[in-house]
């Protein structure tokens, strides 16, 4: 059974399965740590593996090939609807001419090309505003953080993300 109460969810994990949290951005660059303010908040509480990355890089599709389940988190700059958007990821066979800063879908193409893998792959994106040097969050980021925290432990960890049973989500599908 699975439960939101996240005193129980050290444990949590489907059978032969196996899941990664990747937090993109930087701590020091105001909402660019969201990312891994996200991944921070995670690691005490759940049984999954998790990452930060400054940026993805071509090097990151072998580490997500050996994953079933991957989860990429990372500030946005757009002012997305209740502050935060989770969506499946579909591979694109696009490159930008740069070993630096690979979008998700581009990373997954090659997890699928290179490494024969087919991971379920998500990106968690969460509204930020200010991206100076600093240390801290900004109110408004802080606000989106802590609602996409709250349906990522309270509705989105109970989905298909783990009960394979259950439909997974459509391509096109966006959970708010």
């Amino acid at each position: 059974m699975i439960t939101t109460d996240s005193s129980s969810m050290k444990n949590i994990k489907a059978k032969d399965q196996r899941f990664l949290i990747i937090g993109v951005g930087n701590i020091s660059r105001g909402d660019d740590a969201l990312g891994w303010n996200f991944v921070s908040a995670l690691e005490s509480a759940y049984d999954f593996d998790f990452e930060y990355r400054y940026q993805l890089q071509v090097e990151d599709s072998e580490m997500i090939s050996h994953y079933d389940k991957v989860v990429i988190i990372d500030a946005s700059h757009e002012d997305l609807p209740d502050g935060f958007e989770l969506k499946l990821c579909q591979a694109a066979p696009h490159y930008y001419f740069s070993s630096h800063a690979q979008k998700a879908d581009t990373i997954l193409h090659l997890t699928n090309e290179v490494y024969g893998a087919f991971p379920e792959v998500y990106t968690l994106a969460i509204s930020g505003y200010q991206w100076d040097l600093d240390e801290k969050t900004s109110t408004l980021a802080s606000e989106n953080f802590d609602r996409a925290l709250a349906y990522f432990r309270n509705e989105f960890i109970g989905s298909s993300f783990i009960d394979s049973s259950r439909r997974p989500l459509s391509p096109s599908t966006t959970i708010f």
